[in-house]
């Protein structure tokens, strides 16, 4: 059973939170809020609930692609089957990343997609899951550590989102040597 979780930014509001744990509970999915970026893992208590009691009532799943398809399936899967694309364009400095994994023997993985969040297509532009779109693969990269290889569609970039204040400002050294501030 699926888990809807929402990453709550502070410009969200109450009636639209309550809208979507209304919609999540005319079909009978859990919701939570979770705040773990801005609370840590407090803020993502009622999310692992949610999440431990959905995993204890058992499940039905089956792989999307099997892992020892080329990546171009792989990919393709997830396209047409969960964001509702057509196809995939490839940029010419992604054919050669796949040449590269496939010369070193790093196909069998999983596929991870970095992509914009606005979006399950690449454009940040088409809200939501657009239907009838062609998504464009920029590059791909091994995550050999992880096992799986990235696929970078459109013009996400890969940068981690920071505050305006940086939680190191908050971290002091008392004079008996004591570390305050970490959160």
């Amino acid at each position: 059973m699926p888990v809807v979780a929402v990453n709550k930014f502070q410009s969200d509001t109450r009636d639209e939170l309550q809208l979507i744990e209304q919609f999540c509970s005319s079909q009978g999915v859990p919701f939570a809020v979770s705040t773990a970026f801005e609370d840590g893992s407090q803020g993502a208590v009622e999310l692992a609930k949610r999440a431990v009691e959905a995993a204890n009532k058992g499940c039905r799943s089956r792989p999307l692609y099997p892992l020892e398809a080329p990546i171009e399936h792989k990919l393709e899967a997830i396209v047409k089957d969960l964001y509702g694309g057509t196809g995939i364009e490839y940029a010419f400095g992604a054919r050669k990343d796949l040449e590269r994994i496939g010369t070193i023997g790093l196909v069998n993985g999983l596929v991870c997609v970095a992509k914009t969040p606005l979006s399950l297509s690449d454009d940040p532009t088409k809200l939501g899951r657009p239907r009838e779109f062609t998504a464009f693969v920029r590059r791909l990269e091994v995550a050999a550590g992880a096992g799986f290889n990235i696929a970078y569609m459109g013009d996400v970039v890969m940068m981690p989102g920071l505050p305006k204040r940086p939680a190191a400002e908050n971290v002091d050294l008392t004079d008996d040597g004591a570390i305050t501030g970490l959160f």
